[in-house]
């Protein structure tokens, strides 16, 4: 009679753990793909109507992510294995922790070198009049669609090392609130800046633990912060300082003959 120690080495691997493997080791490469392939719908709009399409497409993905149990594990998900070792043993959430913030700061350096690029500064000119850079001979579609690919690729790799400090991964991670909660994190960090988003996200998880250990209506004072944000911030807190952009441009006489630019 074989040994249990030979049975176990002789079943096969469940799907879901092996889905959970190539996630891991390729996350970034499939979210850079998926992000290629949702682009080629999103580019189609802009403005809210993009907004809508985005996180539509969002959605589907929580769907699948919901269905697909085979793969994913459905409503329990997937329980991640061990955290993959980089030369040191990151069971500790403190090891695992300065890693984290190693891959932050090299993005953040990498995302930093890209905006100060021709590529970054063509993006920065598309942001402020779109119809300028293309009269110029910019294809502004191409530009906005590997930005887009880019900041997939990057939102897969926070979201592997997301899902190895929790150890497992749901359809919850996926839900809209998670996309909305981005969002925010975005506006009142201040958007259009590198850190803002780091600084909004800081913010905002510092008070939903906080103040969900003080009080059981954290939701509402979080909710205000974001209405005070946008009403009285609308650069977020890295405008704090600024001057408000209004309907003329700084420096610029009312008067002026050239149209400005809000």
């Amino acid at each position: 009679m074989p040994s249990n120690t030979t049975t176990q080495k002789l079943q096969p691997k469940p799907k879901s753990n092996l889905a959970a493997r190539i996630a891991v080791r390729y996350a970034p490469m499939l979210a850079a793909a998926t992000a290629a392939f949702f682009g080629l719908f999103a580019m189609r709009a802009s403005g809210v109507y993009f907004l809508m399409i985005t996180l539509a497409l969002g959605q589907c993905v929580w769907g699948l992510a919901y269905r697909w149990n085979s793969m994913t594990g459905g409503y329990n998900g997937i329980n991640l294995p061990r955290r993959p070792a980089f030369g040191i043993q990151l069971a500790s959430d403190v090891a695992y922790f300065y890693v984290v913030f190693g891959f932050f700061a090299v993005s953040l350096l990498m995302l930093y070198v890209l905006v100060k690029s021709p590529f970054g500064r063509s993006l920065e000119g598309i942001r402020e009049r779109e119809v300028r850079m293309r009269t110029l001979g910019y294809n502004t579609w191409l530009h906005k669609y590997l930005a887009f690919i880019i900041a997939g690729g990057f939102g897969g790799l926070a979201g592997v090392l997301w899902a190895h400090a929790n150890g497992h991964v749901s359809p919850e991670d996926v839900v809209l609130t998670t996309s909305v909660d981005a969002l925010l994190m975005v506006v009142l960090g201040g958007p259009g800046t590198l850190v803002g988003g780091a600084i909004g996200a800081a913010v905002v998880l510092f008070l939903r633990e906080y103040l969900s250990t003080l009080v059981p209506w954290w939701q509402y004072v979080l909710g205000g912060v974001y209405i005070l944000t946008i009403l009285y911030l609308p650069d977020g807190l890295m405008g704090i300082g600024r001057p408000r952009r209004s309907g003329i441009v700084l420096g610029r006489r009312p008067d002026a003959k050239s149209p400005a630019v809000t």
